[in-house]
């Protein structure tokens, strides 16, 4: 009788340890990077309405016909000069950029500056500043600046699922195959589900459960959140199947993004 109670003993603080090890190896580590991904695509879900104010900046030149808004042409940049990380752009003629802006520099002889560049910060009519990585110095060139939410939208753009559904869930389905490969783990598989969100875009919806070692299943979830689909977890359980603790459950429920074509 005391033998058997001790294997109960063993076992219930075998499982603790796996449930802990899970928590602190798989959960911690990776909810911050989930939270991130979460983020970016409830800020693109927020951008889909002004779809068509984007559109209007699509093929942005210097020779833009006259109706085009000026807020969205492309200014010469006088200068720009670096210290500390800090990059402080000079323009020719009055910028329309706000503080908190994103803006898109393109011609300058360091690669470093020829992006997208969040958050900007005002300091006159005819200058601004923001963070840049590493120290690349002054920037030389025939260098143009203009807002960046076109680039940014075409950012989410390629990060988007195919606009042709069987090929989108194609996509997904040799996603799954690969996770299954990478950890060796098993999974089965529910029908995913598409959801239609007032015509302007779609999710596919998809739950899987996966089964296998600690070792798999850390492995099978590490493949999932380093995947480049645009995949959004909603929803990640693990669990315990059997007394030993050797055998764990991975129950995942994550949506993929489909942008109307409309959008596109």
């Amino acid at each position: 009788m005391r033998n058997k109670r001790e294997k109960v003993y063993l076992t219930v603080a075998l499982l603790a340890m796996v449930i802990l090890a899970g928590d602190r190896l798989v959960w911690g580590p990776l909810n911050k990077n989930w939270e991130a991904r979460d983020t970016k695509i409830g800020e693109l879900e927020k951008k889909v309405h002004e779809g068509n104010k984007l559109l209007l900046a699509s093929g942005l030149t210097l020779d833009l016909p006259r109706s085009t808004p000026t807020k969205w042409l492309a200014r010469a940049v006088t200068s720009i000069t670096e210290s500390g990380g800090t990059a402080t752009i000079k323009t020719t003629a009055p910028h329309p950029f706000e503080t908190g802006d994103p803006v898109y520099l393109s011609g300058a002889e360091q690669e470093a500056y020829n992006t997208l560049h969040a958050n900007i910060t005002k300091t006159s009519k005819d200058s601004f500043t923001f963070s840049i990585g590493g120290n690349p110095g002054n920037a030389t060139g025939p260098i143009l600046v203009r807002r960046g939410d076109k680039e940014e939208w075409r950012t989410f753009l390629s990060a988007n699922l195919n606009s042709t559904d069987s090929i989108a869930q194609a996509d997904v389905l040799r996603a799954i195959e690969n996770w299954t490969d990478d950890s060796d783990i098993s999974v089965q598989l529910d029908k995913g589900e598409w959801r239609n969100h007032e015509d302007r875009y779609q999710t596919y919806d998809v739950r899987l459960v996966a089964e296998g070692t600690m070792q798999e299943a850390v492995e099978f979830v590490h493949a999932i959140e380093s995947d480049k689909l645009p995949l959004k977890i909603e929803q990640l359980e693990l669990a315990s199947r059997e007394k030993t603790g050797k055998l764990i459950s991975v129950s995942v429920h994550f949506t993929g993004l489909q942008l109307g074509e409309a959008l596109q």
